[in-house]
C-alpha cells in the first residue's frame, strides 16, 4: 500500500515536472515568435501571418494550461497585444505603424519571458 502511494505520488510529480517544462519551452518559443515579427513586417514578408498563426495559438495553448492568477491576467494583456497586432501588421508599412508593431511585438516577447521565467 505505501509503495503504491510512493509510486503515484512519484509519477504525478514527474507529469507535473514534464508539463511545466513543455509550458516554459513554448513560452520560449513565444518570445523569439513575437521578436521574428517585427523583422517580417519590415521586409513585408508573407510569413508575417504564419507566425501571427503560430503565436495566436501558443498563446491560447499557454492560456488553457496556465491557471495562476497573475500569469492569466498576463496571458489575457498578451492576448489583447496580440489582437492588436494583427491589425497593424495588415496595414501599409510606414514609421508610425512600424513603430506600432514594434511596441506590441516587444511587449509579447517581454510577458512570456516573464511567464517562462515565472514557470
Amino acid at each position: 500500500m505505501i509503495i503504491s502511494a510512493l509510486l503515484l505520488i512519484g509519477f504525478s510529480t514527474t507529469a507535473a515536472v514534464a508539463n511545466t517544462q513543455h509550458l516554459v519551452q513554448l513560452a520560449s518559443k513565444q518570445e523569439k515568435l513575437s521578436q521574428n515579427i517585427m523583422k517580417a513586417y519590415q521586409t513585408k514578408s508573407p510569413s508575417t501571418l504564419v507566425l501571427l498563426k503560430d503565436l495566436e495559438s501558443g498563446q491560447m495553448k499557454l492560456k488553457s494550461d496556465i491557471h495562476t492568477p497573475e500569469i492569466s491576467n498576463l496571458l489575457t494583456y498578451l492576448t489583447m497585444c496580440l489582437r492588436d497586432l494583427k491589425q497593424a501588421v495588415r496595414k501599409p508599412y510606414n514609421l508610425h505603424n512600424a513603430r506600432l508593431v514594434a511596441d506590441l511585438s516587444a511587449s509579447i516577447s517581454e510577458g512570456n519571458r516573464y511567464i517562462a521565467r515565472a514557470l
